[in-house]
């Protein structure tokens, strides 16, 4: 079954209306229900403010039948309250009529204390039918729910006729009407007199006739119907009747008043219309208020007071009230004579009058300077003058209420200067150059015209003499002085007499130190005693501080004095060194200022710091030039250099300059150096400064050492690469010669190379240092091997038949070798120098110099230990005296060629030691030839070395030399050293090497 359209619109619409989603608050309500009020009476719209609102921002205003406007999107209506008259008007027939009776609408935002927002329409008429509601604009936008006001017809309207304004004793008639078909009577209350009653045409009138009295003013008078409950149906008026003042009152309070306090009048009147108010005191005018106040009254407002009140129709004077102020007495001090100056030893009189005073006082005080002299009853003051009485004076007289008081008279009191005193400007501590003012204080009276000043030195305490005279009583030291330094004494003189002198007043004058004097001596000789002293002038007492500077732009060096020392006076003393030299400055320091003194000491000493500088470094190359400068510290300055050499521990004098200059320098030019310097005073020595020559390589020479045969058949020989160069060399390189020019083959870069016989052929090294390399003259190895190793064996075979004869020789001639060699049995030489017997000693130690071997002292092993290798090598080093060096030094390339070299080498084997250990001596004899150059200056100098020494022109007669005959004094003899050795089996090989020096080896195996 289909429902019809409008049936389920209708349905739709009324569930819209029911049932809502969400509830909007009701901000502002109106009562329910019908409102119904009678035309010419009032009646109030109740509304209520049931939530919180904030209508700070916003304006309100009451609505008459409103209607919404779709266009304008608000309300048409008729605006009959508004509570902003200019935004929203108001129409002109509700303008009378509406009152608002609600609450503040500040209250509006607390709901719990009910606010509410009623309006009240009084004489209703029949338009006010209609709809009435409550808007609000603006922040807050709210229109609240219409309430309906209906309006009844009212069948007995009431009117009161208005009386005008009457004046006392007039007649007066009052009428009340209301229509004649009114059922009920009309009732006129609260008239003083019978009223009447009548009817005229359509209306009934009600009244009453009387005469007004000014009794009768504000009377209400009402009209209404007899069975009225509405009392907005009523109907009043005022009757005014106009009248002069009456009963006009005047009231003071309080009549007995102190002065200070306050006093109230007020005046009070009946009168229409209402009067105004007029107060006199004593018949003149003081105030136009009807109550007027008085905060702190005064004694001439003592008096009579009254008021009058007056209106348009006449006045009346009120009662008179007297005012009576009570106040501290009024006075007056006067001295009787009318002097105000006087004398000393006059007599002072002074009364005190009294002006006015209520009460009467009973007592008088007397003050002078504020300070209590005299009190009690009497009004007379008298005093004997003295100096100290002239001041202000004052008197005072004292009743129930207050004390009064004078006004002050000055009394002078007329004496000669006393108390005289000197005050100055400032401390009497004052510097020199400053102002100071010095016034004479006195107490006079007229002031003094005349100062008479004196003036002593602080030591000479005598009568001072009158050193000047001023009217002022102030002078001034301008630029004060040392000379101002005094006790100053003052008097004064006025009209009266000459006062007694002040006590002196002493002035220190402050000034910064002066006449500083330092004494002391110029030279000194290092040594001798030395007295400083300096003294100055200062007030305060200066701080003497001594200092020294070695040069006027150093940093000074405080000398430590000791802590006695006199009064602005410094005295040090000390022995003379060369650290005393120099520039010495006293100064003197107070809180004024400081002065400086400069002196210079000059200490004469012996040359100190002697010290050689070179001037590019102690390491140089070979033939660069080498300069070695002497400084030394001195004074006087040296008058003589002188340059050595030292040699052997022995200094060799080169020359007597300053600089010590080669041109040229050569490997013998390397050793110690010192430099000697002189003065008148003496002689100083520098430390010795070792000089090396950097050379590259000389004379790269091969060592070859015996062949030996290895346990696989295979002969090999040792090669050792030695040069003579500064430093020694770092880097040494082995070839073999190839069969084509430059393709030789690098074999090693070791110092000792190995080769074996499968590896014949022509070898040469290169030695290398920082400064450059040498390549060594070629060596052939196993070119004819057959014949040289049937050559070794013969020799070996041979050596072994040499030892065994030279042992069994040794064991008969055993003490004619003791005797014969005279070797000591602790194995130590000539100069009781131990004998080394190191088996690693190279045969380059031969050479006169040898900077480029490698270490002169390896390891060696214990006598029972094993050796590393099959055989061990040991080398004897025979070193030249350095006297027999000399000549070799400076042509060391030359010296090489000519020396003759003798080698001796041990070689032991692994054989079986001996049972028997039979100690078997070997003496080796060396003799070592070489030319000296004719002028050697150093022979006188030479010591005794072990091994080494110039042979003498005794000849040896030994068997071994047979040419001894030949031998000159020039020749060098090697002393003997004894070495024992245990018997081993051994063969004896002779070899030479292949670069055609005299080298002879002695090889001797066990």
């Amino acid at each position: 079954m289909k429902m019809k359209a409008q049936t389920f619109w209708f349905l739709f619409l009324s569930l819209a209306k029911n049932v809502s989603p969400y509830q909007t608050p009701q901000y502002f309500k109106l009562e329910d229900g019908p409102l119904t009020a009678t035309e010419g009476s009032c009646a109030e719209i109740k509304c209520h403010v049931s939530e919180y609102v904030d209508i700070r921002d916003s304006n309100w205003f009451w609505m008459k039948d409103a209607i919404w406007d779709d266009e304008k999107k608000d309300f048409n209506s008729t605006i009959i309250y508004s509570s902003n008259n200019l935004l929203y008007p108001v129409s002109p027939a509700f303008a009378t009529r509406v009152k608002y009776v609600g609450s503040a609408s500040t209250t509006w935002t607390t709901p719990s204390s009910s606010p509410r927002c009623s309006i009240l329409i009084c004489n209703l008429e029949k338009g006010d039918n209609g709809e009435y509601r409550f808007r609000s604009k603006g922040k807050f936008v709210w229109a609240s729910n219409p309430a309906n006001l209906s309006i009844i017809e009212n069948r007995c309207p009431v009117t009161l006729e208005n009386h005008p304004v009457v004046k006392d004793s007039d007649n007066v008639v009052l009428r009340c009407s209301t229509v004649a078909s009114c059922p009920q009577e009309l009732m006129l209350s609260s008239v003083p007199q019978k009223t009447f009653k009548y009817q005229e045409c359509t209306k009934t009138f009600v009244g009453a006739n009387f005469t007004a009295s000014w009794e009768d003013d504000g009377m209400e008078i009402s009209c209404q119907v007899q069975r009225n409950t509405d009392r907005y149906l009523i109907q009043k008026m005022t009757l005014r009747v106009e009248y002069e003042p009456k009963n006009v009152i005047a009231e003071v309070t309080p009549l007995l008043v102190k002065q200070g306090k306050p006093v109230t009048f007020s005046c009070s009147a009946r009168g229409q219309p209402y009067p105004n108010f007029t107060w006199f005191q004593n018949g003149s005018q003081v105030s136009k208020l009807a109550q007027w106040n008085i905060t702190s009254v005064a004694p001439s407002q003592n008096g009579n007071y009254y008021c009058v009140a007056n209106n348009t129709h006449g006045e009346q004077k009120s009662n008179v009230m007297n005012l009576i102020v009570q106040y501290k007495p009024y006075v007056e001090l006067k001295e009787s004579s009318g002097e105000t100056v006087l004398n000393e030893g006059k007599t002072l009189s002074l009364f005190c009058i009294l002006l006015k005073s209520y009460p009467e006082p009973g007592h008088y005080t007397w003050y002078k300077n504020q300070t209590l002299v005299s009190n009690g009853p009497s009004k007379h003051y008298l005093k004997h003058l003295e100096p100290d009485d002239s001041g202000s004076y004052t008197c005072a007289a004292t009743n129930s209420i207050g004390t009064g008081t004078s006004n002050p008279v000055q009394i002078k009191v007329q004496y000669s200067p006393r108390r005289t005193n000197i005050s100055l400007s400032k401390d009497n501590n004052v510097k020199v150059g400053q102002d100071l003012d010095i016034s004479c204080v006195t107490a006079a009276e007229p002031f003094p015209q005349r100062f008479s000043w004196y003036r002593y030195k602080n030591k000479t305490q005598v009568d001072s003499q009158l050193w000047m005279s001023t009217q002022r009583s102030t002078i001034t030291l301008k630029e004060v002085q040392r000379s101002d330094e005094a006790c100053y004494i003052c008097n004064a003189t006025n009209a009266i007499g000459t006062g007694e002198k002040s006590k002196p007043k002493c002035i220190v004058v402050h000034y910064a130190p002066t006449n500083l004097l330092l004494v002391m001596n110029s030279v000194a000789t290092e040594g001798e005693l030395v007295t400083i002293n300096c003294t100055v002038e200062s007030f305060p007492l200066a701080q003497l501080t001594l200092t020294k500077m070695l040069a006027t732009n150093s940093s000074p060096e405080y000398i430590q004095l000791p802590s006695q020392q006199h009064v602005n006076q410094l005295s040090y003393t000390v022995n003379a060194t060369a650290a005393h030299a120099g520039f010495y400055n006293c100064t003197a320091t107070n809180a004024e200022g400081s002065q400086t003194k400069k002196n210079k000491l000059l200490v004469r000493y012996a040359p100190k710091n002697v010290m050689v500088q070179p001037e590019s470094g102690l390491n140089i190359k070979e033939n660069t030039s080498l300069t070695l400068q002497c400084n030394a510290k001195s004074y006087p300055e040296v008058t003589s250099f002188t340059w050595m050499k030292w040699i052997d521990g022995k200094p060799v004098i080169l020359q007597n300059t300053q600089t010590f200059t080669l041109e040229s320098v050569s490997p013998s030019d390397s050793g110690q150096y010192s430099c000697r310097a002189t003065n008148a005073i003496g002689t100083g020595n520098s430390q010795q400064a070792v000089v090396h020559v950097l050379y590259a390589p000389k004379q790269t020479k091969i060592r070859i050492l015996p062949e030996m045969e290895h346990e696989d058949g295979k002969s090999f020989v040792t090669l050792i690469c030695s040069a003579q160069c500064y430093p020694p060399a770092n880097h040494f390189s082995w070839y073999k010669k190839g069969k084509d020019p430059g393709r030789d083959a690098k074999m090693s870069e070791r110092e000792m190379f190995t080769v074996y016989s499968d590896q014949p052929g022509i070898y040469y090294c290169i030695a290398k240092n920082e400064i450059n390399e040498r390549e060594s003259e070629p060596v052939t190895l196993f070119a004819g091997g057959g014949f040289i190793k049937f050559f070794i064996i013969f020799l070996a075979i041979l050596l072994v038949f040499a030892i065994i004869f030279f042992a069994h020789r040794h064991k008969n001639h055993f003490q004619w070798n003791k005797s014969c060699f005279a070797c000591p049995s602790d194995g130590r030489g000539r100069n009781n120098q131990s004998v080394s017997a190191t088996p690693s000693r190279s045969r380059d130690d031969l050479l006169s110099d040898q900077p480029c071997t490698t270490e002169a002292q390896r390891w060696r092993p214990h006598a029972d230990s094993t050796p590393m290798s099959s055989f061990d090598n040991i080398y004897y080093h025979l070193q030249l005296h350095p006297a027999a060096m000399t000549s070799s030094e400076e042509n060391p390339v030359t010296q090489m060629e000519d020396d003759s070299l003798n080698y001796a080498a041990l070689q032991f084997g692994n054989g079986n030691k001996p049972k028997a250990k039979e100690e078997m001596r070997v003496v080796a004899n060396a003799i070592v030839s070489q030319k000296h150059s004719p002028e050697t200056t150093v022979g006188s100098e030479l010591e005794d070395y072990e091994n080494f020494s110039v042979a003498q022109a005794v000849q040896p007669s030994n068997q071994l030399n047979d040419d001894s005959a030949e031998t000159s004094e020039d020749e060098t003899e090697l002393s003997y050293t004894t070495v024992n050795f245990l018997p081993k089996s051994g063969l004896l090989v002779k070899s030479r090497t292949c670069d055609g020096e005299e080298t002879e080896y002695s090889d001797v195996q066990f």
